[in-house]
């Protein structure tokens, strides 16, 4: 009966493998980012999507939008905010391509924020600052997350599928 217990046992662990890994792949750990410098988005789709707001979705979207800086395009920038309510697109776009040379965006801050930086929910890591942007956004709290570390923050809304960022000031200075 004992041994009936063990191949049972095995054979549920076996299973669950197969399925975790799919097409017979082996499966890996995630070892977070390779260099500091910024991965391309997988399949050229520069929309972040997740199955859950989590905090390598917040970094893709981050990784995402500097991709659509550097190449200069505003439209595709703008995707990726929720901008105020009181703020134009061509005021959201004239603010957004000058955040590279603002050092608000870089690739080494995105990947050291990823690295050392904390992740949650954006009342609990910035309390009633995290409090303006939503009003200013009209969304829903419970619904907003947040990354910061030392002066750098990072303020998203989580739409069931994406990150939308309602903030980002001086990552590009994590350097």
């Amino acid at each position: 009966m004992q041994n009936i217990f063990i191949y049972a046992m095995v054979l549920a662990a076996v299973l669950l493998l197969a399925t975790a890994c799919g097409d017979g792949e082996s499966p890996s750990e995630d070892p977070g980012p390779a260099s500091s410098a910024v991965a391309p988005p997988p399949d050229d789709d520069l929309t972040a999507i997740a199955a859950v707001p989590d905090q390598g979705a917040l970094v893709q979207v981050l990784r995402d939008l500097l991709v659509a800086l550097e190449a200069e395009d505003g439209d595709k920038a703008l995707t990726f905010f929720i901008l105020p309510k009181a703020m134009t697109s061509d005021e959201g776009r004239e603010t957004l391509l000058g955040f590279i040379e603002q050092g608000e965006i870089s690739a080494a801050g995105i990947e050291r924020l990823y690295k050392e930086g904390r992740f949650g929910f954006a009342d609990d890591l910035f309390g009633e600052r995290a409090l303006s942007w939503i009003r200013r956004a009209e969304v829903d709290i419970a619904k907003c997350y947040g990354m910061v570390l030392e002066n750098a923050e990072v303020g998203a809304f989580w739409d069931g599928q994406a990150f939308k960022l309602l903030r980002l000031n001086n990552v590009g200075r994590l350097e």
